[in-house]
């Protein structure tokens, strides 16, 4: 016998299936991957924030894909696209949009988007978020004749 204590011969073998375990985990194994592929990319009309659009009247004010940003910033509402108002609000020369986004009750207007055209795109450049009665008053004819009023309701018990 090569022990004569029954708990080394144990240990003995313990120890040694440990190491047979370790020395199989630790063998290299070869890992295969499969063959790379390409990501098209998509040109840039097709990506980055806002709608694609040539000018800001030929957005469909209606279209669920174009009313989700507004909706998720003022967590609902409606777009009546008669109340979509374009006029020069960013002093840069080009034509803005004030979209309201109405409560779609009778709690008013939620708020307002004000959008712009960058890189063929439509953009939101400032919001308004006050709610009651929003509206662009336009009083005389020249650059910064554009004036946004808000008018909020007090209300008491």
């Amino acid at each position: 016998m090569l022990f004569r204590h029954p708990r080394l011969a144990f240990i003995a073998a313990a120890l040694l299936a440990t190491g047979i375990a370790v020395a199989f985990a630790c063998r290299p194994t070869t890992v295969t991957s499969p063959a790379p592929t390409t990501t098209p990319t998509a040109s840039p009309q097709t990506t980055g924030p806002g709608i694609p659009a040539a000018t800001l009247k030929d957005i469909d004010w209606k279209n669920p894909l174009v009313l989700d940003e507004l909706r998720k910033h003022f967590n609902g509402g409606e777009i009546e696209p008669k109340r979509v108002a374009y006029a020069d609000l960013t002093r840069d020369g080009k034509e803005d949009a004030l979209v309201i986004v109405e409560s779609g009750g009778t709690a008013g207007d939620l708020g307002a988007a004000v959008y712009t055209i960058e890189n063929g795109r439509a953009v939101v450049t400032a919001w308004i978020d006050r709610g009651g009665q929003i509206e662009l008053r336009l009083p005389n004819a020249g650059p910064n004749s554009a004036l946004v009023v808000v008018k909020q309701g007090i209300y008491a018990p």
